[in-house]
């Protein structure tokens, strides 16, 4: 009965040296991670050089953290925003042949249905290139 008192309470002892430190470890868990950090805009993303080498273009939140394209001259502090989303922000975008004009996707408030806009980097306007045509109910 001595024996089998001891080899009980050695398990016990054995258990608690075992269990005791991830017990404590789970108690001590880090903070989570904020849902800003994980989904959020980034600061700048997708930088991209001009055909002739002259301006990089990047996508950067604007003053109300929707994300837009911004284009500056390569070793000059000249940088602006091109595009004025005000809803979802815009998340694609590529240099035209001719240096100066950027084009960018868009669809309206999550439809999926794309238009391809076109934005002269002169004069900053803003003109659609190609709508794709709606889908036909089969």
């Amino acid at each position: 009965m001595h024996n089998r008192f001891l080899s009980v309470a050695r398990a016990f002892v054995l258990a608690a040296i075992t269990i005791g430190p991830a017990v404590a470890t789970l108690a001590e868990l880090p903070p989570l991670i904020p849902r800003e950090t994980l989904f959020g805009n980034p600061e700048r993303v997708s930088p991209r050089l001009s055909p002739d080498g002259k301006r990089l273009a990047w996508l950067a939140p604007d003053k109300k953290n929707v994300l837009q394209v911004w284009v500056k001259t390569i070793g000059k502090d000249d940088d602006k925003v091109i595009t004025a989303d005000k809803k979802r922000g815009i998340r694609q975008y590529f240099w035209t042949d001719d240096n100066k004009t950027i084009a960018y996707a868009q669809d309206n408030d999550g439809d999926e249905n794309f238009h391809l806009y076109g934005v002269d980097l002169e004069s900053v306007k803003r003109s659609r290139r190609y709508r794709r045509p709606a889908p036909t109910p089969q």
